[in-house]
């Protein structure tokens, strides 16, 4: 296999496989870039002509994955103190293009924004769960050549389990905002 490329999706285990792809020369596409890269024929080619034979991605819960997201950048600049803050202003009930309030959260509201196309269908050859890391990264291994290995754990964050941060009103909101999610990838709350 010549070169494979890792989408990265924030919250989702992407730091600790960043550090995975540096380490064996494997392509990343960062947080927020634009979409470059695209499929053809013979694998995927960005702007500069670089093709790759195989691209892979993560993707976690929903609701876990809003949590982590507060709590990593949120809490420690004291911006929204409570999760529910941070739900009602990234998140409004409205189905408007304006949730989208700061550039960085773009990937956290979609997941599926780099993943898809507008029709629904995969672009990239392998999607994991974060929930079965581990088993996950071994396939990807398995399919670029590179031995199995443990994954790296970088750029955790504690708290609580996910459920406790929870109203009805802010599981109603990611539950709505993250539906296809949760539905194309199995995902229930409390899991």
């Amino acid at each position: 296999m010549n070169k494979a490329i890792f989408i990265h999706v924030p919250k989702c285990a992407g730091m600790s496989i960043e550090y995975f792809c540096r380490q064996n020369d494997l392509l990343i596409d960062p947080v927020n870039r634009s979409d470059i890269w695209i499929k053809e024929k013979k694998g995927y080619q960005n702007i500069e002509n670089v093709a790759v034979d195989f691209s892979f991605a993560f993707v976690r819960n929903p609701f876990s994955r809003m949590v982590s997201a507060w709590k990593c950048q949120w809490v420690s600049c004291n911006q929204y103190k409570t999760f529910k803050d941070f739900i009602l202003y990234f998140l409004p009930e409205s189905n408007s293009i304006t949730f989208f309030r700061w550039s960085h959260v773009m990937p956290f509201t979609d997941t599926r924004m780099k993943l898809f196309n507008s029709n629904g269908n995969q672009l990239i050859d392998f999607i994991g769960k974060v929930e079965k890391l581990q088993e996950d990264f071994n396939i990807v291994c398995d399919k670029i050549g590179i031995p199995q290995q443990q994954v790296p754990h970088n750029n955790a964050t504690k708290h609580k389990h996910y459920t406790e941060y929870y109203d009805d009103e802010t599981r109603e909101i990611v539950a709505e905002k993250y539906a296809k999610d949760i539905e194309y990838f199995g995902y229930k709350f409390g899991e």
